[in-house]
């Protein structure tokens, strides 16, 4: 089979040398020989995916992804992507073929990588995306795209009554977000405490366990108020705190839901408490 695709390839530049010998004889155009297709240039030297990017992606919703396939040995072959759930051809190279402004091909100039960039996706955008190559036979590789909804959650009630005096201890979750969010950011009314001048407050957040701790000593009437918790990559949560008054007796922390996670399951935070009394006291 080799010796044969040799020898037809040997015709053929023998048919361009003689051609380029006689340049103005007639109008006939070099033809390559009938059996000599790309079938056998496939078979020959066939384009191929490198499996070194993810098949399985996450994303939360309105979070820009990315879906990237590399292709080495392409020639002059094309890469498209196809939404499985409809058939929809979605790009063709670099042009796209959607009315949906969303989906845009995307190829860095000398890379082997044509990516699909998906904009603001939504729950309905989740499926089954083809990148895919015009050879004999077709090659495809699909990639499967999840968009969640990533919600922060404030762990207890939503609204929260405690003692002037009293600690304040609230715990945030952002449990579905694909990736640990780069920061975590608590306001009080809008506030940013991690810049707040008021004294005994301490935020500790575990991105790899998708928490986050705000600890406020000697609450006063004034740290009334909605306290918000918002991860960069979910949607904020927030919890009305009301500090009493007068209402005798000792001092109290308020009392979070039994599933939240015990503080004495985190010997630092406590060091941080201790730390925050000595600073106000």
């Amino acid at each position: 089979m080799r010796e044969m695709t040799c020898i037809k390839l040997l015709m053929f530049c023998l048919i361009l040398f003689e051609a380029s010998l006689y340049p103005g004889q007639g109008d006939n155009k070099v033809a390559l020989p009938a059996d000599l297709d790309y079938q056998v240039i496939d078979t020959e030297s066939p384009p191929y995916f490198v499996n070194t990017s993810r098949t399985i992606v996450y994303t939360t919703v309105g979070s820009t992804v990315t879906l990237i396939c590399r292709v080495r040995n392409l020639g002059d072959r094309s890469v498209s992507w196809i939404r499985k759930t409809d058939l929809h051809i979605l790009t063709v190279g670099l042009a796209s073929y959607t009315n949906e402004h969303k989906f845009l091909p995307l190829h860095p100039d000398g890379s082997d990588e044509w990516n699909l960039r998906i904009s603001n996706p939504v729950i309905q955008d989740s499926g089954t995306y083809e990148c895919q190559l015009n050879t004999e036979p077709k090659r495809s590789r699909a990639f499967h795209l999840s968009v969640v909804i990533s919600q922060a959650i404030i762990q207890g009630d939503r609204e929260v009554y405690v003692q002037a005096g009293s600690d304040l201890n609230l715990t945030c979750t952002f449990l579905t977000t694909p990736e640990p969010p780069l920061a975590v950011i608590w306001r009080h009314n809008n506030d940013g405490l991690h810049v707040s001048g008021r004294g005994g407050v301490a935020i500790v957040t575990e991105k790899r366990r998708r928490s986050s701790h705000l600890l406020i000593a000697r609450l006063k009437e004034t740290d009334s108020g909605n306290y918000t918790c918002d991860p960069s990559n979910a949607q904020a949560d927030s919890v009305l705190v009301h500090v009493l008054q007068g209402l005798g007796g000792q001092p109290r922390a308020n009392i979070m839901s039994s599933d939240t996670p015990s503080i004495n399951q985190h010997p630092y935070i406590i060091i941080s408490i201790i730390a925050l009394f000595k600073c106000v006291g």
